[in-house]
């Protein structure tokens, strides 16, 4: 179990980190990652439910945000990220042009 978390969070979480610790020794880590998305577990929980899995260290913070928003599993979810995030800079862009300072 993660250190740090609130006690509600942890307990929500708790289960679900038993879980996927059986999910990840019978059909890897991918596996973990497709369950996750499927139960729409958002993106927070499901690192710190990652960080609970990977080798504790430097660097296992970024290995987990990785492992889950590199996953294939979240492939559409990080496209419509991306496509907010770049509709927002653009009508960011277009106000600015718009109204000169």
């Amino acid at each position: 179990m993660i250190r740090g978390l609130d006690p509600e969070r942890a307990a929500r979480l708790a289960p679900l980190m038993s879980e996927c610790q059986r999910v990840l020794v019978q059909d890897g880590m991918e596996a973990v990652q497709r369950l996750l998305a499927m139960r729409q577990v958002d993106v927070m929980d499901s690192i710190i439910v990652t960080l609970d899995l990977v080798e504790a260290g430097p660097g296992a913070v970024g290995r987990a945000k990785e492992m889950v928003l590199l996953s294939r599993a979240r492939a559409t979810q990080l496209e419509r990220h991306d496509e907010w995030v770049s509709g927002l800079l653009n009508a960011v862009k277009q106000s600015e042009d718009a109204d000169p300072v």
